[in-house]
């Protein structure tokens, strides 16, 4: 679960974008870096040497990478030129234009190339670049320039330090580029914010009172003597009163401000309202629980403003998106539309994906519950999360153990794993069952084929179609992550290049949307039908009525025993004459894996290799005529085991014809939850069980003439997820002690996945 707000957001937050950086070292024997000081004044030498170095998978981490470097370097003009470039492949100019990303940088790099001519920085000069640069960003794109007041000097400072007194003194001739990159990209925030941000602070906010009106200390009461914080903000040019448009956030942070000014800019009352316990509030933090009973009170405080007219929409991604459905537990008249984006499935994928529970929501319950607006410093501290997921691993720790490992209790954390099944806990906090069928406003749900919460963001799309089959309720799925689907595509994802038809602003479908819903206007064209998604490899959007009428077909797909010429196992598309068993050792106790499983937690989706290790792999035959493959992958997994649970985890490939790897689906389930998320039904060893692919992550792709396609089959066992040991006990108390025999499993060539297809 990721900050909403938008992409550009997400890149600006010095933070928040990873770098594949190749394993390199810089000399520094001639520095003597050793303390502070000496790293502080040799800075731009350490700089220029990891710029002649330096490199990165992906263009707009290589480019984000750069202009960073060189702004410590010293060599501004080629740090412009990066940010320009960084511009241009973040998205195509016709649905978005980047001018608005790098906005303090670009001012900090011009005014430094003044300074050759004028010494100290006047106002004058600064005022002079600053009104310059802000001319060429779109109108529209100006309000999300307060998102760079979202981290102060003061935190960056300390950020600063800690990371220096993690890595210095430096006792070898060498660092890693890793460490010079973190350092030089830490002190770059930190020289331009400090220099930028009181000057920047001034300027956006004596631009943001001449175009709008603020009501930015409202605190809401609720029945219960709790208290929500929250934020108005219309144009001053309006003068009738308007629906308004509500983002419903945890993420507090003073760019809320400027999503507000958003909505406003679109013609309506644009408002934020931070959860209990955030910003202003100071009541607990409480994440998930009181947002559906407090949502009705918020709702109705916020339709019987004098600035509304009695008519609220929401949206926005991730956790925002989930706390729209939270809105729909107890429905208020006043809600005419949500738009859930991203969403997180509460008790489904998030913090646990179908009973397995991920090692992130530590993290994650940090991220929202350190301070009373966001710590986005710790959050993005990606080294120290790295580590202490594999210390774990290799200690052999149960997951109840993190956060002690970590050196700090977290009540969030234990709260969550107290709850292992989709419980009463996890269902009071978002429709369930029947109460879907009350549900009748209008809805648009977005997604993309990789988004994290995608199996999140369906479940309450089938459900609510489940109990309310004549529910007038949109999808729009395309080649998107996390973030794409909730904000602008990118021209890449993870290695795979996203078609031209997909490069859409999702923002501008919302707000077309919402003026539909509120102005009577057309709907966004790209909602031709109920289901609307992209074809991967085609080109092109199709629109169907359902999910279901997505494919015409579907490919099944034995678990062949023997191995092919390749020493893989095959997938045979006639079930095998004679029954016969595939046999799987799983060691609890090897943990040399665990490297391997941290330095890929982001994979790439496209590659020459498949990395997962522990895992058996299954090859088809080569696909003779190309098809599209629509949906989810299903099948049955059967099997017998020696233990009483386990986790099985398949993960499915394209393999082109050129040998490379394109990644497709994956699905996880906890097998004694597999039937029913709110039970566990333990497994009797030795007998024999099925497991239903049920619940797999959707993907809309042409497959090529020649491809075949791969799946990779094991359980889960990394630093990522909660290890089940399958003694049938509480799976969060259980450790490597619980390791004992390893786990067998003797897989039924009687096994098969279906892949849905569509044929003309």
């Amino acid at each position: 679960m990721k900050r909403k707000k938008n992409i550009l957001l997400i890149i600006i937050v010095f933070e928040l974008l990873t770098t594949n950086l190749i394993s390199q070292k810089i000399r520094v024997a001639d520095l003597s870096l050793k303390d502070s000081a000496a790293v502080t004044k040799n800075i731009s030498v350490i700089a220029n040497r990891a710029l002649d170095v330096f490199t990165s998978n992906s263009k707009p981490d290589l480019y984000d990478g750069l202009f960073r470097l060189q702004i410590v370097a010293g060599k501004y003009e080629s740090a412009l030129s990066s940010i320009d470039t960084m511009r241009s492949t973040l998205g195509s100019q016709s649905i978005i234009n980047w001018r608005q990303f790098g906005f303090p940088y670009e001012v900090f790099c011009r005014s430094q190339m003044q300074l050759k001519f004028s010494g100290a920085l006047p106002t004058s000069v600064f005022d002079s670049v600053a009104a310059a640069v802000y001319s060429q960003i779109f109108p529209e794109s100006r309000s999300e320039l307060g998102n760079y007041l979202s981290v102060s000097p003061s935190d960056l400072s300390a950020r600063y330090s800690k990371l220096i007194n993690q890595l210095v003194p430096v006792t070898s001739d060498s660092i890693d580029l890793s460490d010079a990159y973190r350092i030089c990209k830490t002190y770059n925030s930190l020289i331009v914010l400090t220099e930028m941000y009181p000057r920047i602070e001034k300027y956006i906010t004596d631009e943001e009172n001449s175009k709008y009106v603020f009501l930015d200390s409202l605190l809401i009461p609720m029945k219960d003597g709790g208290t929500l914080s929250a934020i108005m903000v219309k144009k001053r040019t309006l003068t009738e009163k308007r629906p308004v448009l509500l983002l419903y956030n945890i993420y507090a942070a003073t760019s809320d401000r400027a999503a507000a000014e958003e909505m406003a800019d679109h013609g309506y009352i644009g408002v934020v309202v931070n959860t209990r316990g955030k910003f202003l509030s100071k009541d607990s933090i409480f994440p998930f629980e009181h947002d559906a009973n407090d949502a009705y009170e918020m709702i109705d405080y916020l339709s019987r403003h004098k600035w509304c007219d009695g008519r609220v929409g929401m949206y926005g991604g991730s956790y925002l998106g989930f706390s729209q459905w939270s809105a729909c537990k107890k429905m208020h008249p006043a809600l005419k539309t949500i738009v859930p984006q991203v969403a997180v499935g509460i008790g489904v994928d998030f913090p646990m994906m179908d009973g397995v529970r991920m090692n992130y929501m530590l993290q994650w319950s940090h991220f929202v519950s350190n301070t009373k607006l966001t710590d986005y410093l710790e959050m993005r501290d990606q080294a120290k999360w790295s580590d202490l997921c594999l210390n774990w691993y290799q200690k052999g720790l149960s997951i109840r153990s993190l956060d002690s490992l970590e050196g700090r209790k977290s009540y969030l954390f234990h709260r969550w794993l107290d709850h292992p099944l989709q419980d009463n806990y996890w269902q009071r906090m978002v429709p369930f069952g029947k109460e879907f069928a009350k549900i009748n406003i209008p809805i648009l749900t977005t997604t993309g084929y990789f988004d994290d919460d995608q199996r999140g963001a369906l479940y309450y799309y089938q459900e609510h179609l489940k109990y309310n089959p004549n529910a007038e309720h949109y999808l729009l799925i395309g080649p998107y992550d996390h973030n794409g689907g909730q904000s602008e595509a990118q021209e890449s994802v993870q290695g795979i290049t996203v078609d031209s038809a997909a490069m859409i602003s999702i923002n501008k479908v919302v707000f077309e949307w919402f003026d539909h819903i509120f102005d009577k206007k057309p709907l966004p064209e790209l909602l031709k039908d109920k289901v609307n998604f992209e074809v991967m490899g085609r080109d092109a959007w199709r629109h169907t009525p359902s999910l279901a009428a997505m494919n015409t077909d579907t490919i099944r797909y034995y678990f062949g025993s023997k191995k092919n010429a390749e020493n893989k196992f095959e997938l045979t598309l006639s079930k095998n004459k004679t029954k016969s068993e595939i046999k799987q050792v799983i060691d609890f106790k090897d943990r040399s894996d665990g490297k391997i499983w941290v330095d890929n937690g982001i994979p790439i989706l496209q590659d020459t290799i498949l990395w997962q290790p522990g895992m058996m792999e299954f090859e088809s035959p080569a696909i003779i005529s190309g098809i599209n493959m629509n949906g989810s992958f299903c099948g049955k997994l059967i099997f017998t085991i020696n233990k009483k649970d386990f986790d099985p985890m398949l993960c499915l490939y394209e393999k082109k014809s050129d040998g490379t790897y394109v990644y497709l689906s994956n699905f996880m389930c906890r097998a004694s939850m597999n039937a029913d998320r709110t039970k566990r039904n333990l497994l009797t060893p030795g007998k024999t069980y099925d497991v239903i692919i049920n619940n797999s992550f959707m993907i809309s792709r042409k497959i090529e003439q020649g491809s075949k396609l791969v799946l990779l089959l094991g359980i889960v066992k990394s630093p990522l997820w909660e290890i089940n040991y399958g003694t049938g006990g509480d799976v969060s108390r259980e450790s490597i002690k619980d390791a004992n025999e390893p786990l067998k499993i003797n897989w039924s060539s009687e096994s098969y996945i279906e892949v849905p297809v569509f044929k003309k």
